[in-house]
């Protein structure tokens, strides 16, 4: 992957990452679940693993200091 798009990605990332509690946050396109539903936590749980994914595979570059 070029630099500039993964430095962007990341970035992109890390500006969405709860500052709190370090997730990311996700909504349904289908529907608005209430606050604190098993299918709200599912998503928000869903996008942290996705984000922590895309964060691991992209460590090698990460670690050649590409920001």
């Amino acid at each position: 992957m070029q630099r500039e798009p993964l430095r962007k990605a990341i970035e992109w990332l890390e500006k969405r990452q709860d500052q709190e509690y370090k997730y990311w946050d996700a909504s349904s396109m289908n529907k608005r679940y209430p606050v604190g539903s098993m299918q709200e936590r599912f998503m928000r749980e869903a996008a942290t693993g996705f984000a922590a994914l895309a964060l691991a595979a992209a460590e090698p570059e990460r670690g050649k200091r590409i920001r």
